[in-house]
């Protein structure tokens, strides 16, 4: 959906620079905010001294599970056969990788590993460069009508070293405003998918604190709080790259909290890729962890 994209940024420094470069590379119409200007546009945000509104009139948001659900039902249209078996194992058996999937084993010629804060338990390799970490989303309850998508443009701003980031009310009611608190380190049950995905009562608090001092017209704490994993990587960089020697087993992961938006891309790379139809990038290879 279409609402604006609002990037809150100091007016010195390499942010706001790099903003507009790319904005001019691309032709993207833009504007830079002041003070003045963003009080009678978006009063809903605090600015602190020396920051502005980088604001892109053609941004906006996806609605992840509508996008998810289209991706699995256009690739079954093309052919792809979707399986909700679990895959607890992925090698190598001399040409061919071997998936553990349920109670059996499949054999490929070549296999994709997407699996995204499971990566390092599939791929041990990763172990030493990266980790599943939580993300924390927290929810807002909308004090006024100024939230709507025609309103409150998706934002993102930096508060104390955390990268907070937001999106509209759809329903009119809760605005999510999230990035408040720091990612922690999960551990999944032995074997399994579960994880705690719960919040504390001093994370809620620490969240509502920053939100306080942000941001107008939203309540105190947060109304709803919940979890999500990743795979986080050292550098906070991606990871695309063959894990073994007989380029069998494409890994497409570690994408550190900011990879939903990029997936559309990464996987038509991904599958570039395993048909010889594209080259890697050296910038997210593994080596440049010396693995």
């Amino acid at each position: 959906m279409e609402c604006g994209a609002l990037s809150i940024v100091p007016v010195e420094g390499r942010s706001l620079r790099t903003l507009s470069d790319y904005a001019e590379k691309f032709g993207l119409d833009y504007e830079i905010l002041g003070r003045a200007e963003m009080a009678r546009r978006f009063p809903q945000h605090v600015l602190r001294d020396g920051e502005v509104g980088f604001f892109d009139p053609s941004g906006g948001f996806l609605r992840t599970d509508l996008a998810v659900n289209d991706a699995v039902e256009d690739a079954c249209r093309n052919g792809a056969e979707v399986v909700n078996d679990p895959v607890s194992g992925v090698s190598t058996r001399g040409e061919a990788v071997a998936l553990s999937v349920g109670d059996r084993v499949e054999m490929f010629d070549r296999v994709i590993v997407s699996a995204g804060a499971w990566g390092a338990s599939l791929l041990p390799k990763l172990a030493g460069f990266s980790s599943p970490r939580r993300v924390l989303m927290t929810w807002f309850q909308a004090r006024s009508h100024g939230f709507s998508p025609a309103a409150f443009p998706v934002f993102s701003r930096t508060i104390g070293g955390l990268n907070v980031y937001g999106a509209p009310a759809l329903d009119g009611r809760h605005v999510k405003i999230s990035g408040l608190v720091p990612h922690k380190e999960v551990d999944f049950a032995p074997g399994g998918l579960d994880f705690d995905s719960s919040a504390s009562v001093e994370e809620l608090r620490e969240a509502g604190t920053i939100v306080g001092s942000a941001m107008r017209g939203v309540s105190k704490y947060p109304v709803r709080a919940t979890g999500y994993p990743d795979l986080y990587t050292s550098d906070r960089d991606f990871l695309f790259d063959w894990v073994d020697s007989s380029r069998s087993v494409l890994v497409v992961g570690g994408l550190s909290g900011k990879g939903f938006k990029m997936s559309c891309g990464l996987g038509k790379r991904a599958a570039r890729t395993v048909l010889e139809e594209d080259v890697l990038d050296d910038s997210f290879s593994l080596s440049r962890f010396a693995v």
